[in-house]
C-alpha cells in the first residue's frame, strides 16, 4: 500500500510496482482525475483520510510506503501539527504492524543539528530503523539547474543565513547493508520528477 500515491514521491514506485504486484493507493481522491489515472496504471484505490481511524483499512499488506501527510492539519502551532501528522503515521504503522516493512518518506531536515535535552532514559524495543538517501552527492544548485533545463527555466537562487539548514551528507553504510545501493541516479530521478509534473498538469510544451 502506498499513501501519497498521487504525488512526486508516491506515484513512481506505485506505478512501477503495479506492473508485477497488487498495489493499493490510499488517498482522499478529492480530484476524480487522479483516481482515474492511478486505476489506468493498474493501481487499486482506497478512499481514506489519514486523520480518520484506520479500522476499515486492510491490515495484511506486505509493505507500506507512507509518503503522505494529513490534508486537514489545522492552521495552528507546531505541536498540534505534529500530533496530526506524526500521530497519523504511528496509527497507520500500528494498523499495518504485520507488514514486512514500513517505509516513511520524510526529509533529511529532521536531522538538523541542534542541542538536545535528555529526559529520563527508557529502553525502546523496536524494528530496525534506517534512513534512505541517494548514493550521489549533489548540491541544490546542481539539481535545480538540471531540472530547469528541460522546462526552459534558469533557477534564481537567493542565499541567506536566517532559517538556512547546514549541509548534510548522510553516512550510507547501514543503508547499503539493509536496503542495498541505489539503482537510479539523481539526474534520472530529476527527469522522472519533471515527467511526473507533466503527468499531473498535462503541460507538455517544454518537455
Amino acid at each position: 500500500m502506498v499513501t501519497g500515491g498521487q504525488g512526486s514521491s508516491g506515484f513512481p514506485p506505485a506505478r512501477d510496482l503495479a506492473k508485477d504486484n497488487d498495489v493499493y493507493v490510499m488517498a482522499r481522491f478529492s480530484n476524480p482525475t487522479g483516481r482515474a489515472k492511478l486505476e489506468a496504471a493498474g493501481i487499486h484505490c482506497l478512499t481514506h483520510d489519514l486523520t480518520d481511524p484506520f479500522d476499515d483499512i486492510p491490515d495484511d499488506f506486505s509493505y507500506v510506503y507512507h509518503s503522505a501527510i494529513p490534508a486537514r492539519v489545522p492552521p495552528s502551532s507546531w505541536p498540534n501539527t505534529f500530533d496530526h501528522a506524526a500521530d497519523a503515521a504511528g496509527r497507520l504503522a500500528y494498523r499495518c504492524r504485520n507488514a514486512k516493512g514500513f517505509v516513511i518518506v520524510s526529509t533529511a531536515s529532521v536531522y538538523i543539528r541542534r542541542p538536545t535535552k535528555h529526559r529520563c532514559g527508557r529502553t525502546i524495543h523496536g524494528a530496525t530503523t534506517e534512513g534512505a538517501c541517494g548514493d550521489d552527492i549533489a548540491s541544490a544548485e546542481e539539481y535545480c539547474a538540471y531540472m530547469g533545463e528541460p522546462v526552459g527555466k534558469i533557477p534564481r537562487i537567493v542565499y541567506r543565513e536566517e532559517g538556512t539548514h547546514t549541509s548534510l551528507v548522510p553516512d550510507t553504510t547501514l543503508m547499503h547493508e539493509v536496503l542495498g545501493t541505489c539503482e537510479v541516479g539523481w539526474q534520472e530521478m530529476c527527469e522522472k520528477l519533471v515527467g511526473l509534473r507533466v503527468w499531473e498538469t498535462g503541460y507538455t510544451r517544454a518537455y
